[in-house]
């Protein structure tokens, strides 16, 4: 393993996090966090810090140096990551220097405020009711949409026959048919099409399985439902099934759904089909958002008397347990123009941006991505395009991690560094040239060396290769051509 260069330019210290300039987040903490309070974990950071955690916590844990070139990888870009994060004092940005073992400018004991803080918030909403739950014990679902679900099938918002349905309109657990038991609750009326979906009004059953579906639910715990459904026609388009006529049999209160729009009313954005504006309207992000806030009702920074149904229809992604917070509305592509909610074709050329990895990504669940990407889709279908592959694609445990983005002057550090390199290599060749005008023409070269692969030949390995290979390196460092 290399022990140069590290911890910064020059030194020639250990790869291993005893040897980092920043201190070590207490591991304990971190782990508890993780495995104990998931919601304030995924509050920070993204999939790179989720896999960071998993590659520096055991090095940490067993005290030791890292014995393979990914753990040494991850120690080097955990350095680097600090040098960029460490003023970082807000909670999603605590949470994401747990997730390195990073401890923030402001103190160890800083960030165990901020923790605790969320944590009183997280028990508020654990032990309140939900608002989003209705009067009488019932509750609002988007019951299905047209959005691509996890098994890679679409079921057609048009071509529902729910006259079956209606007759006996069940709400089961986890579409359990073999007991009346299984039974929570009642579908009140009729489904009804809005812009997200259908939507289904759901009254919850006076039993014990049904109190306990109606107190997940009105804790926030339970937010998604499924549909059993009798698919009568169909069609493939390409590897996607997508179900053309269907009669409902019943809807399931499930823990995870097959449609990642399937939930409960406000936790998904759905998709609003706002108006387009022109392709050349400016996108300013910030100024957009309060711009909405305004529109939907917020007073500066009072957001009492906020629409948050209106304010959804702005962005792609909602946090469903912070749905009542400007902070957990992510992916903003929509602005106000002449009084009205509108799409920016910008703002949706930098949401896929972001979903491609630009500005350090987005952090949402992975599990959510493919309903984001959906709903992307079909505002760029709107402009007659087509999402880029970038924003479509899910970095995986095998896939390299994202690197990490660069300022000016490290750049140019870098490239100075690789300069003086090469001028050092022009400088030893000169002496050497020097040297060799007074030996004999048929001295052996002094950098002769075995090729093992071609036997019995050899290959001359010259300072004029590794001047090339320096040059390569400084070109690489500002990101140019290396052919």
């Amino acid at each position: 393993m290399s022990r140069t260069d590290f911890p910064k330019q020059g030194d020639d210290s250990p790869v291993s996090l005893r040897s980092s300039e920043y201190p070590l987040f207490p591991l304990d903490e971190a782990q508890d966090l993780k495995d104990n309070w998931p919601e304030l974990w995924d509050l920070g950071g993204n999939v790179l810090g989720n896999t960071q955690f998993s590659r520096l916590a055991p090095m940490a844990r067993e005290r030791r140096s890292p014995e393979t070139p990914t753990e040494e990888k991850a120690v080097r870009l955990r350095e680097a990551w600090a040098a960029r994060h460490l003023e970082d004092f807000r909670p999603a940005g605590v949470i994401a220097q747990i997730k390195w073992l990073v401890i923030g400018s402001r103190g160890l004991d800083h960030m165990r405020e901020v923790v605790n803080q969320e944590k009183e918030k997280l028990r508020a909403r654990r032990t309140l009711s939900a608002p989003l739950v209705v009067k009488e014990g019932r509750a609002s679902f988007v019951m299905t949409s047209d959005a691509l679900d996890r098994q890679g099938e679409v079921v057609e918002t048009d071509g529902w026959d729910f006259g079956n349905f209606l007759k006996n309109p069940v709400i089961l657990d986890t579409h359990r048919y073999e007991s009346i038991e299984d039974i929570v609750g009642r579908a009140v009326g009729e489904p009804r099409l809005e812009e997200r979906g259908w939507v289904v009004d759901i009254e919850f059953a006076k039993t014990e399985k049904g109190r306990v579906a109606q107190a997940l639910v009105e804790q926030g715990m339970l937010n998604a439902v499924s549909v059993g459904f009798r698919s009568t026609q169909r069609r493939k388009e390409g590897r996607v099934i997508r179900h053309v006529q269907k009669e409902l049999l019943e809807v399931s209160l499930v823990s995870i759904p097959a449609n990642p729009t399937a939930l409960r009313i406000k936790s998904a954005t759905g998709f609003a089909d706002l108006a387009l504006a022109d392709k050349q309207t400016e996108w300013d992000g910030p100024a957009a958002e309060q711009r909405v806030q305004a529109l939907a009702g917020a007073r500066g920074q009072d957001f009492s008397e906020m629409d948050w149904d209106l304010y959804a229809k702005a962005f792609l992604w909602v946090d469903p347990e912070r749905r009542e917070e400007v902070g957990g509305y992510k992916l903003g592509f929509a602005d106000v123009v002449d009084g009205r909610l509108v799409a920016i074709p910008r703002g949706l050329q930098a949401c896929a941006a972001v979903l491609a990895g630009a500005r350090g990504g987005v952090d949402i669940p992975q599990e959510d991505r493919e309903g984001v990407v959906e709903l992307l889709s079909k505002y760029y279908e709107k402009m007659d395009a087509e999402v880029p592959e970038g924003a479509k694609s899910e970095m995986t445990e095998n896939e390299e991690e994202p690197k990490m983005p660069k300022r000016k002057n490290e750049m140019l550090l870098e490239l100075r560094d690789h300069l003086v390199a090469a001028a050092s290599l022009v400088d030893a060749m000169v002496s050497d040239y020097q040297e060799e005008e007074g030996d004999d023409e048929d001295e052996q070269p002094s950098e002769m060396v075995e090729d093992s692969s071609k036997s019995g030949t050899c290959v001359k390995s010259t300072a004029s290769d590794r001047l090339a290979e320096a040059l390569s390196a400084a070109l690489s460092a500002i990101g140019g051509n290396q052919k």
